[in-house]
């Protein structure tokens, strides 16, 4: 979070950080940049050589840069006594209110989270689960920016499940803005989440079912059918029951748009049985 000095204020030096011998150097070279690279404009060149040759205690700000640049956490290039004061994000809390569908209050708690994030994949994380939120929420605009920012980080960072994960929410974005482009994102992604060691099956399941999703907006209704399908024979070998009850009702609506009026009904009948489970079992976990 940056903080900016009042008018009329005097201008305070922030603190230098405590680095640990090495650090900025072997990240730099891992991520294969020069000094210029990781200043990236907006400190100098010359700032980032001190600080990584021990001779100045970098502040804050630029650590977080040199971390952002580099794709690693804040707390890579920190002594331990510097590292143990840095807040982290709340995950559990943001996955939980993202599983419980709760999108208006992950909005509010993915904003306050991203806004006081010090370490860049902290400040990803909070991207992409606002990026859902808004996603969810029905606002693609706001999606589109939090889920390419997040991305960014994820593919700086190495994390490509998470690239995976982003684009896959972005091709939905688009898909709401009914952007053609969204049909050659989602397929490029399937190849993307199909090439990834080890694999992510459940992933694998929302990609495909997205999918299904844009060829349902296209009109496209048996390839939706094959899509769905296919993402039914995933959520149901992982035993995932949400996403099953989801794809038989997205089945239920690609079949009544191709008039087999009885699978839509029979797929339809089993997506509602699903969900009647599901809301069974929370009731007994509330109870």
């Amino acid at each position: 979070m940056v903080v900016r000095q009042q008018p009329g204020s005097k201008r305070r030096r922030l603190p230098g950080l405590a680095v640990r011998p090495g650090a900025i150097r072997q990240a730099r070279a891992e991520a294969g940049l020069s000094l210029a690279q990781v200043a990236s404009g907006e400190i100098s060149r010359t700032a980032v050589f001190l600080a990584e040759t021990g001779k100045t205690r970098p502040t804050m700000p630029t650590v977080q840069l040199i971390a952002a640049r580099t794709g690693k956490p804040v707390e890579y290039f920190l002594e331990d006594s510097e590292a143990a004061m840095i807040k982290r994000l709340d995950l559990d809390l943001l996955r939980s209110l993202a599983a419980a569908e709760k999108f208006a209050e992950l909005q509010v708690a993915a904003s306050a989270a991203k806004a006081e994030a010090i370490d860049p994949l902290d400040r990803a994380w909070a991207a992409f689960f606002l990026g859902q939120a808004y996603y969810r929420l029905v606002k693609p605009h706001h999606a589109l920016e939090q889920l390419r920012e997040a991305r960014e980080t994820f593919e700086r960072s190495g994390d490509l499940w998470m690239v995976v994960d982003c684009t896959d929410q972005i091709a939905g974005a688009l898909s709401l803005l009914e952007d053609r482009a969204a049909l050659g994102i989602a397929e490029s992604n399937l190849e993307a989440c199909r090439r990834l060691r080890p694999a992510n099956r459940a992933l694998e399941a929302r990609v495909i079912g997205r999918l299904g999703s844009i060829h349902l907006v296209l009109h496209n209704w048996s390839k939706a059918v094959e899509y769905y399908s296919e993402a039914v024979d995933v959520a149901g070998e992982l035993k995932d029951l949400s996403r099953l009850g989801k794809m038989y009702g997205n089945l239920g609506g690609a079949y009544e748009h191709l008039g087999d009026l009885a699978r839509a009904r029979a797929y339809s009948q089993k997506s509602i049985a699903i969900h009647e489970l599901l809301h069974d079992q929370i009731s007994v976990a509330v109870a």
